[in-house]
């Protein structure tokens, strides 16, 4: 079930496109006017609405910061996925650390179990022995 937080996130994003959608159209009903373009190494020129080339403007700005940022984020990205091998690498070798730490220390245990019961084990052997070579 999404939360509140996530709603209220939503409805900001779709306040935004539509601020911005709103401000597009004024732009476009505003700048009808047409403008010559003209692109120093080509001859020719283009006739073009204002509004056209204000929002081819904003287009290309926008991929080209996209762009940018991709990129800057990239060595972020790759210094995070080191970390992640690190972090995972030293998980592993305190798992196999740990495991032949408990390991040990079980085998211990059951050292210490086995000198103290064998001794009284070997008697109650030694005893019940003597004792049925008596009965007969």
């Amino acid at each position: 079930m999404p939360s509140l937080a996530h709603f209220i996130s939503k409805i900001f994003w779709l306040l935004i496109v539509l601020s911005f959608s709103v401000i597009i159209a004024i732009v476009v009903a505003s700048n009808t006017q047409k403008v010559v373009v003209t692109f120093w190494p080509i001859a020719g020129q283009v006739s073009v609405a204002l509004w056209g080339v204000i929002l081819f403007a904003f287009v290309v700005g926008l991929i080209l910061g996209s762009v940018i940022i991709w990129l800057k984020s990239l060595s972020s990205y790759f210094a995070a996925n080191q970390m992640k091998k690190l972090h995972r690498k030293n998980n592993l070798n305190n798992l196999k650390h740990n495991a032949a730490s408990e390991t040990l220390a079980s085998a211990e245990s059951y050292l210490l179990f086995d000198k103290e019961e064998t001794p009284s084990v070997h008697k109650t052997n030694t005893s019940s022995l003597h004792a049925s070579s008596e009965h007969r």
